[in-house]
């Protein structure tokens, strides 16, 4: 299998069906990302054998999608996906395949696959590519397995991952691919939520985020936004933010140009986290609404709701165009202030100690924080029991 690096419990698990009396091949991404020189994140092998013959042949394989063919082979440190050659039959959910045919031969099982850069296999360095995957690598492009209406028709979560293999390899998506896409936007309404939030997030937060806008232009986004696409495009790329940005920027934006509603009604439609669902939208709110413009501002924003939604929402404003956000935090972060109950001279302990009790300490810490966020240099024991007309400790 040279010139390619291919694990040794890989090359020894296709050994074993080899011997079996299975060719066995590697298939899908894996291929696709030996070609393109990169290390594969997951290794796909395909082959002949019946599930149930995978089974028996390793010991320590597990069951992972047995009406699909799949079994998840554990060999040695690593582990790699075994499906057996296959055949589709509809698709009326748009998602899985109502009936799967074992078959013998490995072009059948790759025609099936969704676009060509993922349907070639490999065998002992010989590779199969029967749909000019590896042209299309070559030219940087993203095309469908046959008919592209068919394919999205199949499973609508693949025009989003066109636009996703796009973004990750810097390709284009052919011209026929891309008017299928737009033609066929309306069937991504009926996906879960949840694998749309995973697709969109694969492309905000891979090397080329920008074709979340394209994704939108071609009608994936539907009935979130309020106005038909295209859209007008930021004068920022989303790649100057750091990942966890890119989701409540993007909201931002679409809610600056009237695209929808609010931030928070559009990023809670696709189901993220809770917590970063709430992080994200107030940030995006606060950017929107415009952030603080004084230091003392910043640091009773960052001692309300910390520091992580204070970078956030600076990135957003810089991204909305709001310039000096990022140079007020970096200055609060170098000098050191008080900004939270935690960091003052006195404690809750040192209160109780004092006399005061329950909701008392509470009040005084407050209230000592207020005082420090807009005089730091008073952040002395002395100085704030005096501030509370407690005697020294």
């Amino acid at each position: 299998m040279e010139p390619w690096h291919i694990p040794a419990y890989i090359a020894a698990i296709c050994a074993r069906l080899e011997q079996s009396g299975h060719p066995a091949y590697l298939v899908g991404g894996c291929v696709r990302d030996l070609f393109l020189g990169r290390r594969p994140r997951d290794w796909d092998l395909a082959s002949a054998a019946a599930p149930e013959e995978v089974l028996s042949l390793f010991p320590r394989s597990e069951a992972t999608g047995l009406h699909h063919g799949t079994v998840t082979v554990h060999w040695g440190p690593g582990k790699a996906e075994h499906t057996t050659f296959r055949r589709e039959g509809a698709y009326s959910d748009h998602r899985r395949p109502d009936q799967v045919a074992f078959v013998e031969d490995l072009e059948t099982d790759l025609a099936r696959r969704d676009f060509t850069i993922n349907a070639m296999a490999l065998r002992a360095g010989v590779v199969a590519d029967p749909f000019g995957g590896l042209r299309d690598l070559e030219c940087g492009l993203i095309r469908t397995v046959g008919e592209a209406e068919r394919r999205f028709s199949e499973d609508a979560l693949r025009m989003f991952r066109a636009y996703r293999f796009a973004g990750r390899f810097g390709f284009s998506l052919q011209m026929e691919t891309e008017a299928a896409i737009y033609r066929c936007a309306p069937w991504a309404g009926a996906l879960a939520q949840e694998r749309v939030y995973a697709e969109l997030s694969g492309i905000l937060e891979g090397p080329g985020p920008d074709c979340f806008w394209d994704a939108a232009d071609a009608g994936l986004l539907g009935a979130r936004l309020q106005a038909a696409p295209p859209l007008p495009r930021p004068g920022r790329s989303l790649r100057s933010l750091p990942r966890r940005c890119r989701w409540p920027a993007a909201a931002a934006w679409l809610a600056r140009q009237g695209y929808v509603q609010s931030p928070e009604a559009f990023l809670r439609g696709f189901r993220p986290p809770e917590r970063l669902c709430r992080l994200w939208s107030e940030s995006a709110a606060l950017a929107l609404a415009g952030v603080p413009e004084t230091e003392l501002e910043w640091k009773r924003h960052i001692s309300q709701k910390g520091w992580d939604a204070a970078w956030t929402s600076a990135r957003l404003a810089a991204f909305l165009g709001q310039a000096g956000a990022l140079a007020a935090l970096r200055r609060i972060r170098r000098s050191g202030d008080c900004l939270f109950p935690r960091e003052l001279a006195l404690s809750g302990g040192d209160l109780a100690a004092c006399g005061l009790q329950g909701a008392e300490i509470r009040t005084a810490l407050d209230r000592l924080l207020d005082h420090v966020l807009a005089c730091p240099e008073d952040n002395d024991r002395n100085v704030l029991l005096a501030l509370l007309g407690l005697e020294k400790l």
